[in-house]
Formats: structure tokens, sequence, C-alpha cells
């Protein structure tokens, strides 16, 4: 659509159909190939007898053969066709005439249209000139001396009609063209008879799939293309089958383009819009690049933002997975802007949710959803993290999970963080589990910041979180056993013995010199508790280097409150049996000789237990 004026773009003089020299080494056309390019054109000439230039839903129809017959010219190089009663010749070689053809090459032939050239050079007008004579009624062409010069009138170089007239001896046949079929195509109707309204609906069923010549991307044959043979896009690919469920077919009021039944901005002749999609994403897998890589993709962009309604939802998302995978194809940095700029374009608002619910449900259409979601910008980014936070099923909330984390920290952490001052509970403890595993230096510095918040579950969440960032294969591990070593001089009295928990959960060697300080500084204060709880991280530390510590307590003889040594020795006896080394067997052995019987046997069952 033209984007001040609301109107079908139409060709102009500097609007090229075929704009491309063709290429001295040409494939042959073949008979379906051929077929195929008449009903594409008898498709914009059905549709222009309905709908006056200027329509709206007369140039995506226009588009789509543009692109069509270009193609086909590119590989197959000039058309030269001979329409005679009951086949067609093209190049010396009879084609049979498809029964979908029989209509409209009657009403050409009715017309005088006997030979049909368009040469390599031929534009957009030519091809609009071609189409407005093929549309005319007979009796404005007769007005106008006939096809030939009615098409010469409008068309001067680039197409050219021969009739009868021009070949003398070649009447024009009265009777209607004979149906051939040739076995690989069946016979149909011309869809839209003159008293029916045209729908999409009728197309389809009448005419079936809409044909296409262009089967694969091109490889070598577009000039100035790159001569290396590159994978088919898999979404491009999947857009070619037809893989639509019962989502594609049921009314749903999605934005993504579920199809609300209403077809007429399709128009008549018009392909489906997946289809012209499908066209054109081969085509931008097969551009050289340039300005024509531009102007294809926001055609692309153009087709799904005017026929919203059109497109079904799997499609939808087929479409803007193979944008995705355009941004990091390999081409220029420029080319893969100008893709990820028409992607973020229409991955917008209410588009945007419905993506993200596919990512979340899993299964292929999650893989397409999850590579348009690594293609947003920052304002994507953020919705996708607000889902992720919010999303109460498990299963689809660590999907989104690792959807947001894979497109790296400097992506995802910015509304990480944010999230991670937020009031609501649930989601400060999601938000603390993301920070985790992104793991950078800020976001072990958020989650350390929320030990010292008000809420006690969110206190547990950064706690525990810092405690598995603090093992000794954590990411910033040593920033987060100081985060906690702080915790534990806190004067919250809930603090300390929560850091005094997670230290011992790390299992690193480098938490042994905080909690040894700490327990120094609690017996000398006679915080009996205290030193308990620090004892028995110690030893559920699991660390030799521990075993040093505990002896010097288990081992002190100043007069420290007899009932309280006794009672932090038998502690610290415990704690030494399950630390591994000599240094604690060495320990164990001197305590088992102490006057206190209690210390004396535990010590001698700790070393029992060890020769075990």
């Amino acid at each position: 659509m033209d984007d001040t004026t609301g109107r079908s773009r139409m060709p102009n003089s500097n609007h090229r159909l075929f704009y491309e020299p063709i290429m001295s080494a040409t494939e042959p056309r073949s008979a379906p190939e051929l077929v195929s390019l008449l009903l594409e054109l008898a498709r914009v000439v059905k549709a222009r007898s309905y709908f006056e230039p200027g329509d709206p839903r007369l140039g995506p129809v226009f588009e789509h053969t543009r692109r069509v017959w270009l193609a086909d010219l590119q590989r197959h190089g000039p058309l030269e066709l001979t329409i005679e009663s009951g086949r067609l010749e093209q190049g010396g070689t009879s084609v049979p005439i498809d029964g979908r053809l029989a209509a409209p090459l009657a009403d050409w032939l009715a017309r005088g249209v006997w030979r049909l050239r368009v040469e390599p050079d031929a534009d957009g007008d030519a091809m609009a000139g071609l189409v407005e004579v093929l549309a005319l009624p007979n009796q404005t062409v007769s007005q106008e001396g006939g096809a030939g010069p009615a098409l010469a009138r409008r068309v001067p170089e680039g197409v050219h009609i021969e009739t009868p007239d021009d070949a003398p001896g070649l009447p024009v046949p009265k009777e209607p063209i004979a149906c051939e079929q040739t076995p690989a195509l069946q016979p149909a109707e011309l869809p839209l008879a003159e008293d029916d309204a045209p729908t999409l609906e009728n197309i389809v069923e009448q005419t079936g799939e809409p044909t296409d010549p262009i089967t694969e991307p091109f490889e070598g044959d577009h000039p100035g293309s790159d001569t290396e043979q590159t994978l088919p896009n898999p979404s491009i690919a999947a857009l070619d089958r037809d893989e639509s469920g019962p989502e594609d077919t049921q009314p749903v009021a999605l934005p993504l383009g579920e199809s609300s039944g209403d077809t007429t901005e399709s128009g008549p002749g018009m392909p489906p819009p997946s289809d012209t999609a499908a066209t054109l994403l081969r085509e931008i897998e097969g551009s050289a690049g340039g300005d024509s890589y531009a102007e294809l993709v926001d055609g692309l962009l153009r087709l799904v933002e005017d026929h919203a309604h059109g497109l079904g939802l799997a499609a939808t998302l087929r479409i803007l997975a193979a944008l995705a995978v355009e941004c990091d194809a390999k081409r220029a940095v420029e080319e893969q802007e100008v893709a990820r700029a028409a992607l973020r374009q229409l991955v917008t608002d209410e588009r945007l949710d419905a993506v993200i619910d596919h990512a979340a449900e899993g299964g292929a259409d999650a893989e397409r959803a999850a590579a348009v979601l690594a293609q947003l910008d920052e304002d994507g980014i953020r919705a996708l993290a607000v889902c992720t936070l919010t999303e109460a099923d498990p299963e689809r909330a660590e999907r989104l999970a690792s959807t947001l984390l894979a497109r790296g920290p400097s992506a995802a952490e910015p509304p990480v963080l944010e999230a991670l001052t937020t009031p609501e509970r649930d989601i400060a403890r999601r938000a603390i589990g993301l920070a985790e595993r992104i793991g950078t230096q800020d976001s072990v510095a958020g989650i350390a910041d929320q030990l010292r918040g008000d809420d006690a579950f969110v206190r547990e969440a950064a706690g525990a979180a810092l405690a598995r960032l603090g093992h000794p294969d954590g990411a910033n591990n040593a920033q987060a056993l100081r985060a906690l070593a702080r915790a534990l001089s806190a004067t919250d009295p809930q603090l300390p013995p929560l850091a005094i928990e997670c230290l011992a959960a790390t299992g690193n060697p480098r938490a042994v010199p905080a909690l040894a300080s700490a327990l120094h500084a609690a017996v000398e204060a006679r915080e009996i508790e205290n030193a308990r709880d620090l004892i028995r991280a110690l030893g559920e530390l699991g660390r030799p280097e521990a075993a040093v510590e505990l002896g010097k307590l288990v081992l002190r003889r100043n007069f420290l409150g007899r009932k309280r040594l006794h009672e932090l020795k038998l502690a610290a006896t415990r704690a030494l049996g399950r630390l591994p080394g000599d240094e604690a067997v060495g320990v164990l052995s001197q305590a088992a000789r102490l006057r206190d019987t209690q210390v004396r046997e535990a010590a001698q069952t700790a070393l029992e237990r060890r020769s075990r």
C-alpha cells in the first residue's frame, strides 16, 4: 500500500517489471511452468475486470504476478507463445491446454491474440498495458483496431501481440478452445463468474492451490548474485507446505492475522497472502542484495501489514521467523539491519504478545517465536521479561526464561535488575533467579542488595542465589562470598543466621576465613548460640581447611565458663568428624586424650568411624 494515499502501488515508468538482463544460459521452460505462468496472468486479468486501476485490492494481485513473471524470465529467458485452437505452441513445441486455461485463452484468441512475445526489457508499464488490453471488453478492443494495435498504443515496446491480420490465412476460430489436460494438472474452471461476488474462498476452491513456477531460490542464475549455493530458509520451506492446523482454520481474534472469515480484502483472482509471502521470501533469500533487497523486504512488510486479517496465525509466525533468519544471514550489515527493522516494525503491541505466547508453548512454533524474539529491541525485550516474570505455569515460564537469557546479559539484564526492586514478592523472587542465571557483577550486586530487604522470603531467595553463585565453579563467586560475609555482622538479627547457612552451602574453601573470624568474635562475646551455628556451618562446609580453626576451640584451655566452653568443644569435636584430611585426624587424636569425658568419647567415636 502507498504510505501517503492508501492506494495500490501500480506500476509506473520508474517501477520496472523486467529490470534485469536475461542471462545467456537459461533453462528450458517446461509445459507445467508455462501453464503456471499463464494462470498468473489470467488471475490478474480477471481481477482487473472487476476493479479499476488504483483500487487497493488490485495492487497486490498485480505485484504478485509481476514477481512471478520476473522470476520466470530470469530463469528461462524471453517468452514467445502461439495460441491456436486446441493447443499452445512455445518455441516449436506443442503444449496441451490445461482446463483452467481454456476459458481465458478462448477469450484472448477471440480478441485476436494469436502470438504473444514478452521481451527481456519489458517493464511494469508494459505488463500493466498487456493486462489492460486482455481485460477490456471485446467491443472496446475491436474499436481500437484489435488487440495488437490496442497494446501498441499503450505499450510501445517490451510486449508484443500479433493477430491473425498480421499473418494471413490464420482466421480467428469461432469455437472455444478444446480442453486438453496434462497428467500433472487437473481441469478446473477459472474462478469468479461474472455474476458472482469475488471472494478468496471461491478462488481457492475452484483453482486449488495457486501455482508458482518458483520452486527454490535462485542458484547463481540471478545476474550479480553470489554463485555459492545457500541452504533454503526453513521458515520459507514451512510456509510453502500446508502446515496449518486447527488454529489456522478456526476464527480466533488474534492480532497475528487469524482469519475471521472476511477474505474479501484479497480481491478476485488474488493468490492467498501466504502464497505471495512465500514467493517474496524466496526472492529475498536469493537476492544479491543492494536496493533490490530493500525493496523486497519492504514489499513483504507491506504484505503482512495489509493482510493482517487474511494470514493465518501459523503462517504469519513463519513469515516473521523467516525475516528473523535474514537478520543473521550471511549478508552485509546494512541488509541485516533492513530485515531487522522490518521485523521490529511488524512485531509490536498485541502481535508481540502472541509471539511470546507461542514461545511459551513449546514445539516447532516455539522455536520460530524464539527466533523472532531474538531480534527484538529494548522495548520488546522488556515485554518478554515481564511475561517471563509473571507467567504462572512453571514450564511456560522456563521456556520464556531460556528465550530471554539467550539474548545475552546486555539485553536481558536491565529489565531483570529493574524487577529486583519490585514490591511484588513473587516477581522479585523470580527476578533473583534470572539474575543468578545471568551471573554478571551487576546481577550479583543486585541480588546482594536484596539480602537487606524487608521481605523475609525475598531475603531467603537472595541468600540461596548467592550461595549457589559462591560455589567454587560459580560466576563471580568471590563477589557472592563477600556479600554473604558482610551479612555476618549485620545488625538485623535475622540476617547473620541466614548468611551462616548460605556460606556453609557454598562448599567454597574461601568461606572458611569468614566463618572462622565470625566464630572467634562470637566466642569472645560469649554469644553461644551464634558460635554454635558457626561451628555447625564449618562442619557442613566439609573443607579440610576448617580443621585448624575448629581445633583451636577444641584444645582451648582458658576459662570461658566451664559449661559454655564444654558445649562449644563438644560441638567442634562433632564437626571435626565431618571433615576430610589428616589435619582433622590429628586434632581428634588430641581430643581423645582430654579430661572432658564427653569430648573425649565424641573424639574416639569419630576416629572409629573414620577407620571403618
